[in-house]
């Protein structure tokens, strides 16, 4: 089964080529920060399901955080690309696809301390 490093890489592989900001592992990103980013890390999720012909999966949660120091827009833009790439498909972790991916929930885009940034999260299995 998928570990939370493969989950990771997995993620980042697919959005960072989509995406105009830089897509870093939470608490990996270098100071100082750059101006817009992206960053994103990924959890188990108790239970997870049953798959026809396989043993029960591992359920995830991935949170993605869109932060700018120029706009709320930007951040919204960065997570929009997020949506746009996870939302309804499947991920690839090693030989393993997961269930496709749905949107959980949101923190709408908020300043703080100069930056403006918001969170999306995503569920799936694998």
């Amino acid at each position: 089964m998928a570990d939370e490093e493969q989950v990771l890489e997995a993620l980042i592989a697919l959005i960072d080529p989509l995406s105009d900001v830089p897509v870093e592992k939470a608490g990996e990103l270098a100071t100082p920060y750059p101006p817009d980013f992206l960053t994103v890390y990924v959890v188990r999720r108790g239970g997870g399901t049953a798959r026809a012909g396989r043993n029960a999966t591992q359920g995830w949660a991935a949170y993605f955080t869109g932060a700018s120091l120029t706009s709320g827009d930007n951040a919204r833009k960065s997570l929009k690309v997020v949506a746009d790439t996870l939302e309804n498909k499947t991920i690839a972790v090693g030989d393993e696809r997961s269930t496709p991916v749905t949107f959980d929930n949101a923190r709408p885009i908020t300043n703080d301390k100069g930056w403006h940034s918001g969170v999306s999260v995503f569920h799936f299995a694998i």
